[in-house]
């Protein structure tokens, strides 16, 4: 044996390793293999350390029903040995998503001699090491655009969690253009919807109304629901052209913010949802307009 970490039990003061080497060395006269010393790794908002002996466990099957390999790996591998870190299964599940991405793209772009070359260059190995084939990134090479994990977790509860489904819809938004676009968007699916169903706030979850509901609103409200369906209409598929219509209604001084809960409410039957322009383009206008159309004069 020429390598054997140890936890920081292992590694303090008087603790195995500490004993052991010098066991080692006076009664056998061997040399201690090479040592790093490791910290603990915890829950986030479990509290305390992931310890079989205290029978706080969480497993690699359960990690990895929630993160991709690849990010698992990752966040692993973005910390020093002997930094105690969190494995997060709370709404930071998104910000480790994103940071992952926003990781893959930095490592992609091609070195300029800035002093942004450091940071490239440790992203590039990072991400090599956590890579299931440790494979290498090319500077300067396309990166991948994966569908986000925030907006995966909109449409799959549009799509009730049906995964197929839910790739469908992001083919027709122009977020999957071929298969391995789709291979690695149904795994990241699966992992989103493992989240929702198991860890999400319950700011995260919701379910689109079967029925509508007619509300009683006001001459103004009305006349801005109004105009959102028209923009609806309109803008199809687009999302950018229904944020512009959006925005143009924003601009007109109408109050949006007291505004939105009607909409989310007519959608959702709670006040708040996710971005409203993604819901209502990924909803479509033959399931989002009845919904809102009904509350209309």
């Amino acid at each position: 044996v020429c390598f054997e970490p140890g936890g920081k039990d292992h590694s303090s003061a008087g603790g195995s390793f500490d004993t052991a080497k010098d066991i080692v060395r006076e009664v056998y006269g061997w040399v201690a293999p090479q040592y790093v010393g490791y910290d603990f790794v915890s829950l986030k908002g479990a509290g305390g350390k992931i310890s079989s002996s205290k029978g706080g466990v969480i497993t690699v099957d359960d990690c990895l029903a929630v993160y991709e390999p690849a990010v698992l790996r990752w966040i692993f591998a973005g910390y020093r040995p002997n930094t105690e870190f969190q494995i997060s299964f709370d709404a930071d599940a998104i910000k480790l998503y994103e940071d992952f991405d926003r990781a893959v793209r930095l490592a992609h772009e091609a070195d300029d001699g800035s002093a942004k070359d450091k940071k490239r260059q440790i992203a590039r190995r990072t991400l090599q090491l956590a890579s299931p084939k440790h494979t290498a990134i090319v500077a300067g090479s396309p990166p991948p655009e994966p569908v986000p994990f925030r907006h995966l977790g909109v449409v799959l509860q549009i799509a009730g969690g049906d995964i197929e489904r839910t790739l469908d819809l992001l083919e027709r938004q122009g977020m999957i253009r071929n298969a391995d676009e789709r291979a690695a968007a149904g795994r990241r699916a699966a992992c989103a919807w493992a989240w929702l169903s198991e860890h999400a706030p319950d700011e995260f979850r919701y379910r689109i109304r079967d029925v509508a509901v007619t509300r009683e609103l006001a001459p103004e409200a009305a006349t801005l629901l109004a105009r959102v369906c028209d923009a609806v209409e309109a803008a199809g598929d687009d999302e950018a052209v229904l944020a512009g219509h959006m925005k143009a209604l924003a601009g007109e001084g109408n109050d949006m913010k007291a505004f939105y809960p009607i909409v989310y409410d007519l959608l959702l039957d709670r006040d708040k949802g996710p971005k409203l322009t993604s819901l209502l383009v990924t909803l479509g206008r033959d399931r989002a307009l009845p919904l809102l159309r009904a509350s209309l004069p």
